[in-house]
């Protein structure tokens, strides 16, 4: 497996873990987990990287980052709907108005009740997908030294024989 993208599953699953918490507290504020673990993610699939352009740098940490991303995203749908489940459990009030599904109210109400949390949840995540993977980009271009890049081996191709 590649280096960078072995840096992304462990900062994404350190994410996850982060974010199902932040999710669940707070789910709107995922994105800000996304950003962070991206900027990481994106710094160290380059830190120690030698003879890469920054294109091929910014490339690296756009996929890292992306990895991390996704795994993110899986915790801030985790986060969402167990927050949805602890409402319920202690039937507290909703943000917009309202309450919380009861036994009473049967299996659809139910199952439209988590699938628009967990919709919900997806969306959040998929915005911090893209900040993440951008951020990735961005962090790792601007790692990417510029001696590094004037040190890349760029093959030549043989010059035209004339005869």
């Amino acid at each position: 497996m590649k280096h960078h993208i072995k840096i992304g599953l462990i900062i994404g699953a350190i994410g996850l873990v982060l974010n199902s918490c932040v999710a669940f507290i707070v789910g709107f504020c995922g994105p800000v987990t996304s950003v962070v673990a991206g900027a990481v993610a994106g710094y160290l699939s380059v830190q120690n990287a030698r003879g890469l352009t920054k294109k091929e740098g910014a490339k690296l940490g756009a996929i890292s980052a992306a990895v991390a991303g996704a795994l993110i995203l899986v915790g801030q749908v985790f986060g969402a709907v167990a927050a949805l489940f602890f409402i319920q459990q202690f039937n507290l009030p909703l943000i917009l108005g309202g309450t919380p599904p009861t036994p009473a109210d049967g299996p659809l109400v139910h199952l439209m009740y988590y699938a628009i949390g967990a919709g919900a949840g997806f969306v959040i995540g998929l915005i911090g997908l893209g900040l993440a993977a951008l951020v990735g980009y961005g962090i790792a271009y601007w790692m990417t030294s510029e001696e590094a890049a004037s040190e890349a081996v760029i093959e030549e191709a043989p010059p035209d024989e004339v005869e």
